[in-house]
């Protein structure tokens, strides 16, 4: 088996189970400060406090139209857990990626080494306390690592080919 399908595997598999631990201990309901404004003005497509977050509640307008739930709370509180599993995924990738550029050539024949370490960054981000607690209830934050993590991971892949074709800036 080829290391991008192992990749491919194990990125699926720290989504799958960080998705299911969410799912387990997602909010039902609105939860104590902006959770419940920014579930409200999801729900009305309003604007909640400063700086407003559209893109949030854009999203949220958009899972508040889902039928996966009788409460619109919870259907809003699916977007961090979803993007919070997505973002462990991510890290995973990161880790990968950051040892694969660091890693002397003599070395590179542990890459069973590289993905143990890479899932555990991911695990551990995902079970520690504030990356999970505001995974599980209607914050911005999820989105935000999602998009931080994905610039993050273009510019190493970016440095990467730029590195091994000789000045190919393309990406």
């Amino acid at each position: 088996m080829n290391d991008r399908r192992i990749r491919i595997i194990l990125f699926a598999a720290v989504f799958a189970v960080v998705l299911v631990a969410y799912l387990s201990s997602v909010a039902p309901t609105a939860s104590f400060w902006d959770c419940g404004e920014l579930i409200a003005t999801a729900c009305i497509y309003g604007v909640p406090h400063p700086p407003g977050t559209p893109l949030f509640v854009t999203i949220g307008r958009i899972f508040s139209m889902l039928p996966t739930s009788r409460e619109y709370a919870f259907r809003i509180n699916l977007i961090p857990v979803l993007f919070g599993a997505f973002s462990c995924g991510l890290i995973y990738l990161l880790v990968l990626k950051l040892i694969s550029l660091y890693a002397s050539p003599e070395r590179r024949h542990d890459r069973w080494l590289s993905h143990v370490a890479g899932v555990f960054g991911a695990l551990a981000c995902a079970f520690a306390f504030s990356f999970w607690d505001n995974s599980v209830e209607a914050e911005v934050y999820g989105p935000c690592v999602v998009v931080a993590l994905s610039v993050l991971y273009m510019a190493l892949v970016w440095r990467d080919q730029l590195e091994r074709t000789g000045g190919d800036n393309r990406l």
